[in-house]
């Protein structure tokens, strides 16, 4: 396919070898992209070099900074410990104190609003664009996904801080700082906000699991580059581009 004077163009699947790199290729339908090969020079390694990198070009993108990763990592940690906390805490009824695993429930979740906002904020002034290999529905699914966690954890930490409220008892950030109260004592409207936040406990954790597998397909099925952008010395699997 490579003509003398004139320019070839590839466009779709191309899947080859280049043994004189040494380098397997495999560039998906997908990617919609077109491959230029030009002049007489041209041979056999020229198209693998040229390939390699036009493949490196439209498999990444501009991962996450370290300030999304640390924010990333610090609110799935604190996610993490507040439901080892929500399982271990006795239930919280009309005799319950605000003390021991009780207070310290209140305070994760007043520290996961904290940082929540700030990722949202970091988020809307820095946003990562999507891999370019990405499918529409994978692109669509992914960006749902990303969203809904976002929302479903705003949403539970507000609902629990007005249904602390309603109890009578602050909320403090780092226990430290007492937030303002955002629901009167005996509000039958707190109270609601703490039955709907316990419904929201499994909603996000089943959107946790969707995220996770979704980064676990994404590494060991399609081989790119969607889980190394965010997983700190985590690499490409072994797959297109070797």
């Amino acid at each position: 396919m490579i003509a003398g004077n004139s320019q070839s163009y590839f466009q779709g699947d191309l899947a080859f070898t280049c043994s004189m790199i040494g380098k397997n290729y495999a560039i998906p339908m997908y990617a919609s992209c077109y491959w230029l090969v030009a002049g007489p020079s041209c041979n056999v390694s020229d198209l693998c070099e040229q390939t390699g990198k036009v493949y490196v070009a439209l498999t990444q993108a501009p991962g996450y900074g370290i300030v999304a990763k640390v924010l990333h990592w610090l609110i799935f940690a604190l996610l993490a410990v507040q439901y080892a906390i929500g399982s271990i805490m006795p239930h919280i009824g009309r005799h319950t104190q605000d003390e021991g695993w009780v207070s310290w429930h209140f305070s994760v979740g007043a520290a996961i609003l904290f940082f929540i906002l700030i990722r949202l904020i970091w988020r809307l002034f820095h946003p990562v664009p999507q891999l370019p290999t990405l499918a529409p529905l994978e692109r669509v699914s992914s960006g749902l996904v990303h969203w809904a966690l976002y929302l479903l954890v705003l949403a539970m930490t507000l609902l629990g801080w007005a249904a602390t409220n309603s109890r009578g008892w602050n909320v403090k950030l780092f226990g430290i700082i007492t937030l303002p109260s955002v629901a009167p004592k005996g509000s039958h409207w707190g109270h609601e906000c703490g039955d709907i936040h316990n419904v929201l406990v499994y909603v996000l954790l089943a959107f946790i699991v969707l995220h996770v597998a979704g980064a676990a397909y994404h590494y060991f099925v399609k081989h790119d580059e969607m889980a190394a952008r965010m997983v700190p010395g985590l690499g490409r699997a072994e797959g297109y581009l070797k």
